[in-house]
């Protein structure tokens, strides 16, 4: 997709971008738009639009708290499992 946005009206500029910034990268929205790397920068951060570099850490931030949630409750689950079998057997508490 290619659309010059060179001449078009800051509103339309700023609608355009707040959808591409946190889905491509700087470059390729400037082959998308024709507009230059200082004119996407300036809307970034005129209006705190996260890049796809912010939006790619925060998720991978989020998928590794998921992560190790999931594994301690897995490590408390198989504790808890221990404690049952172990009196479902009559061993002892080492």
């Amino acid at each position: 997709m290619k659309i010059d946005l060179r001449k078009e009206k800051p509103d339309v500029k700023k609608a355009v971008l707040v959808e591409l910034i946190p889905a491509f990268p700087e470059k390729e929205i400037v082959e998308m738009t024709s507009l230059p790397a200082s004119t996407i920068g300036y809307y970034r951060r005129t209006y705190k639009i996260k890049t796809l570099l912010d939006k790619t850490r925060e998720m991978k931030q989020d998928a590794e708290y998921e992560m190790n949630d999931s594994i301690e409750h897995d490590k408390e689950y198989a504790i808890e499992r221990i404690g049952e079998l172990t009196a479902d057997y009559g061993l002892g508490h080492g």
